[in-house]
């Protein structure tokens, strides 16, 4: 128990020191994402309110209709205007094109009043002799110049500290301002005959790595401790499937699903018992939610045989009367149980004095052979107590064409993949065609898997495939829906 703990202390001071090693790793990388979010977000809620306050003035002003004068009464109209809006500096009206009329007089101006930039241009301030810029708005008789605030970026920006930002704003024909020394990186807004420019200083990302290296520590071992609880019940869940597994074959719970094989008229020749779990419920589960995770476990050899085993009894009882005499039952095996002696000879045993179907045995090129010797070996044995053996998902896989030299193979299987071609105008029917014609040169028993529709079936009838099997006759069902006495109509299966 000590021994435990110490382990379990270690682990976790490990992950610690990880976690701040890679906080350290990852802090300026995560402060840039931070000062970019929280500027992008303001900055848009900035531009927002600025084009509101313009799009609110412009509309106030164009319906304003004032003498041509600087008199009382027109200063303190543009007296009112000047402060019902806090973002704009003052509002002149243009008597003419040396002076402006403003809330404390007359003032000349030396600004082009047709911008190439309408309607906002660029001016020197008198007061800090600095370029500008102002927007123009044309009432119905009077034109105006409103000239702007300096941003204040402290009313505006959450991550506001008076060293770490300033602001530029540039006309669109104007160059933009080259980045600092002491820049960390420019955020950009359009005003659509203008840009402003929001440069952010390297003091803020000293700033935010400070103020937020703990909580980026914090961040990472919440996701460490989440990553560790998923594995934890991913491993919980698949130890619960492996212990059901492993009772599952202990019960007998892996039953046949048969499919019957027929001829092209519909005559039923033998069947395919495809594996089903049958769990405690009564649920029934195919074959892709357990097969990998059951040979993993070595539990598939239990499973197939007891398979074997209820397809046995289900014949034996329900079909006494029933001719057997070239009725076939194909069971899949993997290729470890074909390269397993003892596998085989337990297969074999069980069949001693079996006077029911023909047993069948298919064989997938989709996974290869280890020991090839060992499963030609036990082939040979199969073969020589009379069982047939299939090569099912032919030209899919691994084995190509070294299957008909080393396995002597009795039937082959064509793929669902090459019989869904059918009807297509598609090159790629060569290739079923090819198949067909190399299985009849080797004198092998065809069969189409995967037939669906009429058009498959009287295509491959007119290219002597021998058998079919596929829904278009019936699917997969429970020995006690099985109908193999009497010849399936299409598509009913019956």
């Amino acid at each position: 128990m000590t021994i435990y703990y110490f382990k379990r202390n270690i682990t976790w001071f490990l992950a610690v020191i990880i976690i701040f090693a890679l906080t350290q790793l990852s802090t300026s990388w995560l402060s840039l994402f931070v000062a970019h979010f929280w500027l992008e977000h303001d900055s848009v809620q900035y531009i927002a309110k600025q084009k509101l306050n313009f799009s609110r003035e412009k509309s106030r002003l164009s319906t304003i209709v004032l003498p041509n004068t600087c008199s009382s009464d027109v200063r303190h109209s543009l007296n009112k205007i000047d402060y019902s809006e806090p973002e704009i500096r003052f509002v002149g009206l243009v008597l003419d094109d040396l002076s402006l009329c403003s809330a404390n007089g007359v003032i000349s101006h030396n600004v082009d009043l047709q911008p190439t930039t309408y309607p906002l241009l660029r001016y020197i301030s008198e007061a800090t002799s600095q370029e500008e810029i102002a927007v123009i708005i044309k009432g119905v008789s009077n034109k105006f110049i409103v000239f702007l605030n300096k941003v204040r970026l402290r009313d505006h920006f959450s991550l506001y500290c008076q060293s770490c930002m300033f602001y530029q704003l540039k006309l669109s024909n104007e160059t933009p301002p080259p980045a600092q020394d002491s820049t960390w990186f420019i955020v950009v807004h359009d005003y659509g005959q203008a840009k402003g420019y929001l440069h952010i200083s390297k003091v803020l990302k000293k700033q935010i790595d400070e103020d937020y290296f703990w909580i980026y520590f914090l961040m990472y071992c919440a996701v460490f401790s989440l990553l560790i609880l998923i594995y934890k019940l991913y491993l919980s869940k698949k130890q619960n499937v492996n212990a059901l597994l492993i009772q599952a074959a202990q019960k007998r719970q892996f039953i046949p699903f048969y499919q019957p094989i027929v001829t092209p008229s519909g005559e039923v020749k033998g069947v395919e018992a495809l594996m089903r779990w049958q769990d405690n419920s009564g649920a029934i589960l195919t074959p892709n939610v357990f097969i990998d995770a059951a040979e993993k476990l070595g539990v598939i050899d239990k499973m197939t045989l007891g398979m074997i085993q209820k397809a046995k009894e289900d014949f034996s009882i329900n079909c006494q009367n029933f001719e057997f005499s070239s009725f076939f039952c194909a069971f899949n095996l993997t290729a470890s149980q074909i390269e397993s002696d003892n596998f085989i000879d337990r297969l074999l045993s069980m069949f001693i004095d079996y006077r029911g179907f023909i047993p069948a045995f298919e064989i997938t090129e989709r996974q290869e052979f280890n020991d090839k010797e060992a499963a030609k070996r036990n082939i040979k044995r199969l073969q020589s107590c009379g069982y047939q053996i299939k090569l099912d998902d032919a030209g899919t896989g691994y084995g190509g064409f070294s299957y008909f030299l080393n396995f002597n193979i009795d039937t082959i299987k064509i793929d669902k993949m090459f019989v869904d071609i059918i009807g297509h105008e598609d090159f790629k029917i060569n290739v079923l065609n090819a198949i067909i014609e190399m299985a009849k040169s080797l004198e092998l028993t065809i069969i189409a898997e995967g037939v669906e529709t009429q058009e498959q079936v009287d295509y491959l009838s007119e290219k002597k495939v021998d058998l079919l099997q596929g829904y278009y006759f019936s699917k997969p069902v429970p020995y006690h829906q099985l109908n193999i006495t009497s010849r399936l109509s299409p598509s009913t299966g019956q």
